[in-house]
């Protein structure tokens, strides 16, 4: 997987939940009809879920019986999760969808969550990525 720095519109929008509540729309493929997922994301991870779905998007639909719901976009413990649940998927979907998955949390370590700039984990009472300067400000 490759993630791409975020562009200054991004950057500009760091409040800008909009972003985030346009995800289910564009991936409606993955994320069904209905609002049973849930996203409690910020907006400094939103290149990396977006990255993360449209790959599993074409990667679904190269099993014509194969269906993903993601269920859950959150932040646990300071990283990006994403729950899902895959069915009629053959054992390389399911494989390829838990290494995606698992690339991206692994990539949120070093994003800060509110404004996608380069961020550290901080362990502690509340666990979060933040840049210097996200940090210092929030």
């Amino acid at each position: 997987l490759v993630f791409p720095q975020l562009s200054d519109q991004l950057e500009r929008s760091v409040n800008n939940t909009s972003l985030l509540q346009q995800l289910p729309l564009k991936y409606s493929s993955i994320f069904g009809q209905q609002e049973p997922y849930r996203m409690y994301i910020r907006v400094g991870w939103y290149e990396i879920v977006d990255d993360l779905f449209e790959l599993l998007t074409v990667q679904v639909a190269t099993e014509p019986y194969a269906t993903l719901r993601i269920t859950t976009v959150k932040e646990k413990f300071g990283l990006l999760r994403v729950n899902y649940k895959l069915t009629d998927g053959s054992p390389r979907l399911s494989e390829m969808i838990r290494q995606a998955v698992n690339a991206a949390s692994e990539h949120s370590r070093y994003l800060c969550e509110l404004c996608g700039a380069r961020g550290t984990l901080y362990q502690g009472p509340c666990w979060r990525v933040r840049c210097e300067h996200c940090l210092e400000t929030r």
